[in-house]
């Protein structure tokens, strides 16, 4: 407990090497935390050693601007502020991602169907509800199950899992009509 007094002491004091000590003191509870709130992003677009090193990245940037010095800020107040603010970036940029997803997957595939559609197939088609209508029409279009996942905000295998569904239910309304 004195250890971590001291050390408190010196990070309001302006050490940034203090500060160092105390992110890396809070590594897990960092990491744990962006976890949490990350839970469902897709894999590979942001991982908790980005996260950790925009923390340090950002502590040290406060601390050489004297941010830190003579506040009322607790250190643990500093990080968490750090933190939420770091944490609200990386949302931002996953939006921006999904964004950029959506707009870019059709021009890849392409904006003509490979095939002409039948009026029947389009009165089938349009008692899809709207995802499974999207998907179907970009398969149509050529793109591959994990294409469609990024452009829609899924992953590979619920896409693959409806698409399955798409067609036992367009062969079912087919006889049907």
């Amino acid at each position: 407990m004195e250890l971590e007094t001291l050390l408190v002491g010196r990070v309001r004091s302006g050490d940034r090497e203090a500060l160092a000590e105390f992110v890396r003191r809070y590594e897990p509870l960092i990491r744990a935390r962006f976890r949490e709130q990350f839970a469902t992003s897709p894999r590979g677009v942001f991982d908790t050693s980005d996260f950790f090193a925009t923390v340090s990245r950002r502590a040290d940037a406060v601390m050489g601007k004297g941010a830190a010095e003579g506040g009322n800020e607790s250190p643990g107040e500093l990080l968490g502020r750090i933190m939420r603010a770091a944490a609200s970036d990386y949302a931002r940029s996953l939006e921006a991602e999904r964004r950029a997803h959506r707009n870019r997957i059709p021009a890849e595939i392409g904006s003509e169907p490979t095939r002409t559609v039948d009026r029947d197939e389009k009165s089938v088609v349009s008692r899809l509800d709207a995802t499974d209508g999207q998907i179907f029409r970009l398969r149509a279009l050529g793109a591959e199950h994990g294409v469609v996942g990024q452009a829609l905000g899924m992953t590979e295998s619920a896409v693959r899992m409806r698409w399955s569904r798409i067609l036992g239910r367009l062969q079912r309304l087919a006889r049907q009509a």
